[in-house]
């Protein structure tokens, strides 16, 4: 056993505090042999042997160690989520869940009627009938391994449009420090691992982005790896270069944007951006090109869909700063059907164009109606003057 060294010291008489101490004598603490009953000497130096072990210096914390977090299955019976991608993908035999292993989870079709084996014992014990046109789908759970220490769950909705159909009704959740995240099946292949085709929401809003490589947890950039099954994550802090994307200093709009994903070039990393546009000075993102994939656009009641249309990637680089002017103004483009002498022009024949190429579609602007004027193409002469009626 190595033995520390002391060194004692005392406080000094008032009228000697030019000196406030004095090294006094130097000793040896020898090893004491553990004792069932602990007297007051023995406290004593059990306590000066705490503060010599505290002087020692004690390693740092790993901090770029992988952290792992347990995640389980929540199930939305409310679904007010907005997916990236979201599609009903159809029923087979199975549906497919890591977790319940490469069988799946047993379901058949019997006389237009979906049959489902509720707890995964292989057992059809469910029955759901088509969903009424105002429900538009209906809410399935699956409970495994009832009554164990192992019971979980996994919900989907389910749609009848022809052809039984499913989506997420639910997403893995996980916490990491003061950040919550979900992780969704969104291609419905019972995996939570697909990055670039399933979906996560960082934090405590409703819009998802596609599954990403990297995430913010409480305002750090992290690498993400996740289970097949999704029941655990691995978090380490990101050691690549990264740079700023700031897609709000130069956005021209006076509605609110609900959503606004970016995805890079590669497919590696996505962000939901919605909550960052305001932030000063951007957010922290891989270098790398970025391409704006969609947004959710509202104005009062009024809303529009954004999709890439005709913008070009935006290169973020290492240390800077990239910034995209986006929004307005606007420009329209719009399809029309000819018979005889009448041209038809519908609300949802016309594209809106940003001032990034991006596109805007089910856009119902507030304030004037769009005109449109028919002109004679060799002499340009105006031979119409249209307008749609009211708001539109």
């Amino acid at each position: 056993m190595f033995v520390p060294e002391f060194t004692l010291y005392y406080r000094v008489a008032p009228q000697e505090r030019s000196r406030s101490e004095q090294v006094v004598g130097t000793f040896h603490i020898p090893e004491i042999p553990p004792v069932k009953k602990q007297t007051q000497s023995s406290f004593l130096l059990a306590a000066a042997t705490l503060i010599a072990t505290s002087a020692f210096a004690v390693p740092a914390k790993d901090t770029s160690a992988p952290t792992q977090v347990d995640l389980t299955f929540r199930t939305l019976r409310t679904w007010d989520v907005h997916l990236p991608a979201e599609a009903f993908a159809p029923i087979g035999k199975t549906i497919p869940f890591a977790a319940a292993g490469e069988a799946g989870l047993k379901v058949a079709i019997e006389e237009g009627t979906l049959r489902i084996d509720r707890n995964g014992d292989g057992t059809l014990d469910g029955r759901v009938e088509t969903p009424s046109e105002d429900k538009k789908s209906q809410l399935v759970v699956f409970r495994l391994n009832e009554g164990t220490e192992d019971e979980s769950s996994y919900a989907i909705r389910v749609q009848n449009k022809g052809r039984w159909s499913y989506a997420p009704a639910g997403a893995m959740e996980g916490r990491a420090g003061n950040t919550r995240f979900m992780i969704f099946d969104q291609n419905g292949n019972g995996r939570f691992d697909d990055y670039g085709v399933d979906a996560m929401i960082v934090g405590r809003g409703k819009t998802a982005s596609f599954l990403s490589n990297s995430i913010h947890i409480d305002g750090e950039l992290h690498q993400l790896t996740m289970s097949a099954d999704g029941q655990t994550a691995q978090l380490a802090a990101f050691s690549g270069e990264m740079g700023k994307l700031d897609l709000g200093k130069q956005l021209s709009t006076k509605a609110k944007m609900r959503s606004v994903i970016v995805n890079s070039e590669d497919g590696k990393h996505s962000f939901e951006l919605s909550r960052a546009l305001t932030a000063e000075g951007g957010l922290n993102v891989p270098t790398g090109n970025y391409i704006l994939h969609s947004a959710q656009v509202v104005l009062g009641k009024s809303h529009a869909t954004m999709s890439t249309g005709n913008s070009k990637p935006i290169s973020v680089d290492a240390g800077g700063t990239s910034t995209l002017s986006w929004g307005g103004p606007v420009n329209a483009k719009f399809r029309y059907r000819r018979g005889g002498d009448e041209l038809q022009i519908a609300p949802g024949d016309i594209l809106y164009y940003g001032s990034a190429g991006e596109v805007y579609s089910n856009f119902m602007p507030l304030g004037s109606s769009p005109k449109f004027a028919v002109k004679e193409k060799a002499t340009g002469k105006v031979l119409v003057n249209a307008v749609f009626p009211g708001n539109c």
